[in-house]
């Protein structure tokens, strides 16, 4: 550990250098950007006080602070990980860097990639897969074909839920925080260190650009960013329960629940609605809340930044919690169902507002 220790102390001191480097990469981005990359873009889902001139490189630049600490310090064999991770992200991370500086990448391509990048990690990269939980299908899902195809969905699944969420200052920085520390803590108690300190590395990447991005939205994680911090959380996620397969892997749930139910609901609600699952819109829980926010308080900025410590009971509350109850099967469930009923709750109150609204009209 006194190692551990000594590496971490070495990436405070390279973080401090990426630190100084944001403001200048931002400041290199408002006077030239315009020249090189398309800025001007209407999303149906943006909430912030101007379309144009907000830089969406906060997802490379956590990369590339990772990336320059593998260069400057020699890695033991506890960053290999990071590395792979690095390294099998390329395909669906540099279609995501070309979207987010062109806006020139398609979903279906995106989505496409993302798949490459996760065949690729499976296929080269050894590890054991966790055993999936679900009674009377136990043998049907654990088999090695169903089992690939199962957790290549829900790797899939849980970039586009991150991206999902990346809506707001601090809301998706804020939510992987939270996963990653509650799991860098589960894999300290199971005494699994490459884990553990895989996840504070990539912690302290995002701490950095959070800096910028909240509650001043001078940076952006952008289709890069949510897409890295997707398929680093849900691959660490399936390495650590399936080397610690003395674990409930239902708790699992809680430590990704935020951005899994989002993008699980939001499937379900378009596809009831007979709209395209894969189409944009602006019906996702925090949009709601922002709408009616800025409707109150007539200021956009204010809406935006508040609606990160207004949603801490769903992002950061369920992987507190599993941090608690992770040996205890039958709390989970409970929890997973309690959190999983606050979140419609939440919902159906944004719905009855938006209602009322429509009456008063």
């Amino acid at each position: 550990m006194h190692s551990i220790s000594n590496l971490l102390e070495s990436y405070i001191l390279l973080a401090i250098g990426i630190f100084i480097a944001y403001p200048i990469s931002i400041t290199f981005w408002n006077l030239f950007a315009h020249k090189f990359f398309c800025q001007d873009r209407f999303e149906i889902q943006n909430i912030h006080q101007s379309n144009v001139d907000i830089p969406r490189f906060g997802g490379l630049m956590i990369i590339l602070t990772l990336v320059s600490f593998n260069i400057t310090h020699q890695p033991p064999i506890e960053l290999s990980l990071i590395n792979n991770l690095i390294i099998f992200s390329l395909p669906m991370i540099l279609v995501a860097i070309s979207e987010d500086f062109f806006y020139n990448i398609s979903p279906f391509m995106r989505l496409l990639f993302s798949f490459l990048s996760i065949i690729l990690f499976f296929i080269f990269f050894d590890f054991s897969y966790p055993v999936i939980e679900i009674p009377f299908m136990h043998d049907i899902l654990n088999n090695s074909e169903m089992k690939y195809v199962l957790f290549t969905l829900s790797l899939v699944a849980l970039i586009n839920g991150m991206n999902v969420i990346d809506g707001a200052n601090g809301l998706a920085p804020m939510t992987a925080l939270a996963s990653l520390i509650a799991l860098g803590y589960l894999a300290y108690l199971n005494s699994d260190y490459e884990i553990t300190l895989t996840t504070l590395i990539i912690a302290f990447s995002i701490i950095v650009m959070l800096i910028f991005n909240y509650p001043w939205g001078k940076i952006f994680l952008g289709d890069t960013g949510a897409y890295f911090l997707g398929w680093c959380i849900g691959l660490l996620v399936i390495i650590f329960y399936g080397r610690n397969d003395q674990l409930p892997t239902w708790s699992a749930c809680l430590l990704i629940f935020y951005p899994s139910i989002e993008i699980i609901f939001s499937f379900c609600r378009k596809l009831c609605s007979g709209n395209s699952p894969f189409r944009s819109d602006n019906n996702h829980l925090h949009l709601r809340i922002y709408f009616i926010l800025e409707k109150k308080i007539n200021n956009k900025l204010l809406a935006n930044n508040l609606l990160m410590p207004l949603l801490f009971i769903i992002w950061m509350l369920p992987p507190i919690v599993c941090v608690f109850i992770f040996n205890d099967l039958y709390l989970i469930i409970i929890s997973l169902i309690s959190f999983t009923a606050l979140y419609f709750l939440i919902y159906g109150l944004t719905f009855i507002n938006f209602s009322k609204d429509i009456i008063k009209k």
